[in-house]
């Protein structure tokens, strides 16, 4: 069933309802690759069981043969050629080779005698002509076969049509055109149902895509399940498939080198500003304005206002699978190299352009690791601590970042990524300092308790706590508690709630805030509701009052669940509403 495609079915059903009732009719519907029109084709011919179909589709191989398609078309009418004038029908046996008469390359002729052949076989049962990928049918069959579309007035005739964006067909004057545009959000994600794709992700899909039916399903489809339900962050680049990126670029193949480049830079650059481009291309002495007058006039960049976009998103995914993997590098390094007053864009490009060790650039990746954290979320950071341990010579900082990249793939919901990271770091960090490992435990345990074994997450967070010092072991425990809670083990809060306290440093407002915050739910879990108000109301005010705490995503459930403790879940309001802005 096609999703999203009432109008264009409906288009269908009146040119078959006219074709039936005596009045032939013409469509061609125009669009991008994968936008759906070999899907419609396909649509009209299983809906018309009363129909005898006729079809044929271009194939750019062919395009020099002439007459190809026109015999793809009349060759199942050759029982009524003897019906046709015998002028007319010379010409078409002699066009596609039916005689050894001398060849006749009177194209009206052959023309006048496919329409006379279809008028006469449409007088015992209606037919269908359906001509895919027009743009590529050799002249000689398209002249022929657009001839008689134009001129199946009276016939029980449907002919319906599809051709391709950027080409022009000027022969298809009078006939109806149709351009199909992209999916809405809903549309597309009644397309991806059975993916079971979260709505943000369907919407960056559909931007990503411009709601191109088939980049949707080829994108889906390579994604993994945590990307799919968006608790992982999505490629970069869309992953679109052999298919599309060759469709795109079938019109670009004869792009200079200097306009190949330009294409590339824009497809890495992190935003649509032209500058950073234009500067990249100027620093390896191409001459930008050529570069980019020729990328626009191929149809691939539109430079409107002082920025650059594709002319349709596909394009910069496919320009981007056809990048080597060297060409790639060589793109994130001219755009870092005119970025170095933009530090955060700066440092996303040297990472992708560096291979091998680079601790100064790790460790720039690792700050930018930790702003991102309240700013993007868990999956972003998680991405750029992998990049830090991999640039990383230093092992300590190398089993350090890894650690904070599996704990944050964790907490973000990437499960399966956040399991590949802690079996890397036990394969490849054996040596790693009892903290490291605490932490990938931590990351384990949580992730055990929200998607896996609760009891085995209780195991992994009792070695944390046991192996882990400072904020590690007293959030180790403060998981420990919320475990012990969904075990239904009001001594085990009790006694997560002790530990906290017995290693906890006053001083510190995280550890302060962490410790009245399990005491207060061991209270509360024991019935002492009074008692828990105190503890619970001071880690509340702590969430408030701290910077570093207060948008801290991690402790937005702390935020919730204490308000609980207290009796006064309104109290959490100003921390939600701001976590939500």
């Amino acid at each position: 069933m096609l999703v999203g495609r009432e109008t264009e079915l409906s288009v269908i059903t009146s040119a078959l309802n006219d074709a039936q009732a005596g009045h032939g009719s013409s469509v061609c519907f125009t669009g991008p690759p994968g936008i759906g029109k070999t899907s419609l084709l396909d649509a009209a011919q299983a809906n018309a069981p009363e129909f005898r179909t006729l079809r044929t589709t271009g194939v750019p191989g062919e395009f020099a043969i002439g007459h190809a398609g026109l015999a793809d078309v009349v060759t199942p009418l050759r029982p009524w050629l003897s019906e046709i004038p015998p002028p007319q029908r010379a010409a078409l046996d002699s066009a596609l080779g039916w005689s050894t008469a001398e060849p006749q390359h009177e194209r009206f002729l052959v023309s006048a005698a496919t329409l006379s052949l279809l008028s006469t076989a449409a007088q015992q049962q209606p037919f269908l002509v359906l001509i895919d990928d027009l743009q590529w049918v050799d002249p000689g069959s398209l002249t022929v076969l657009l001839f008689v579309a134009r001129r199946i007035g009276h016939d029980a005739v449907a002919f319906l049509m599809a051709q391709r964006d950027g080409t022009t067909t000027a022969e298809l004057a009078g006939i109806n055109q149709f351009r199909l545009s992209g999916l809405s959000a809903d549309q597309s994600a009644g397309l991806l149902k059975e993916h079971r794709t979260a709505p943000g992700v369907v919407a960056r899909l559909v931007q990503e895509s411009a709601g191109n039916p088939l980049a949707l399903l080829e994108a889906v489809r390579q994604l993994t399940p945590e990307q799919r339900r968006g608790s992982a962050p999505l490629p970069p680049v869309l992953p679109v498939g052999e298919r599309l990126t060759e469709a795109f670029l079938d019109d670009q193949g004869n792009l200079s080198p200097g306009a190949r480049r330009a294409a590339t830079i824009a497809a890495a650059a992190m935003d649509p500003a032209a500058g950073p481009v234009v500067a990249a291309l100027r620093a390896e002495r191409i001459d930008a304005d050529a570069a980019l007058t020729e990328a626009e006039e191929a149809s691939v960049l539109i430079v409107a206002g002082g920025t650059l976009t594709f002319r349709h998103p596909l394009i910069r995914a496919a320009v981007w699978q056809r990048a080597s993997p060297g060409e790639r590098r060589e793109a994130h390094a001219a755009l870092a190299a005119v970025l170095q007053g933009r530090p955060e864009q700066c440092i996303r490009h040297r990472a992708e352009a560096t291979i091998g060790f680079d601790d100064q650039l790790a460790d720039d990746v690792t700050r930018l690791a930790e702003q991102e954290r309240s700013r993007l979320g868990y999956a972003a950071s998680s991405s750029l601590f992998e990049r830090a341990a991999q640039l990383s010579k230093s092992p300590v900082k190398a089993t350090d970042a890894l650690a904070s990249s599996t704990e944050d793939a964790a907490i973000g919901g990437d499960s399966m990524r956040a399991r590949a990271l802690a079996g890397q770091f036990d394969t490849i960090n054996s040596g790693a300092s009892p903290q490291a490992r605490a932490r990938i435990l931590l990351g384990l345990g949580f992730l055990e308790q929200n998607a896996g074994s609760v009891p085995d997450s209780a195991t992994l967070l009792q070695q944390a706590a046991d192996l882990g010092t400072g904020t590690v072991r007293l959030r180790a425990l403060v998981e420990l508690a919320q475990v012990n809670y969904r075990l239904g083990s009001a001594r085990g809060v009790a006694d997560a709630a002790d530990a906290l306290a017995a290693v906890a440093d006053p001083t510190d407002p995280e550890q302060e805030m962490l410790t009245r915050y399990t005491r207060a739910a061991a209270l509360a879990f024991n019935g002492q509701w009074e008692q828990a108000r105190s503890p619970g109301l001071r880690a509340l005010e702590l969430l408030e009052s701290e910077p570093a705490l207060q948008d801290d995503p991690r402790y937005l459930v702390i935020a919730l669940l204490t308000a609980g403790w207290i009796g006064e879940p309104t109290r959490a309001l100003t921390y939600l509403d701001r976590r939500l802005d």
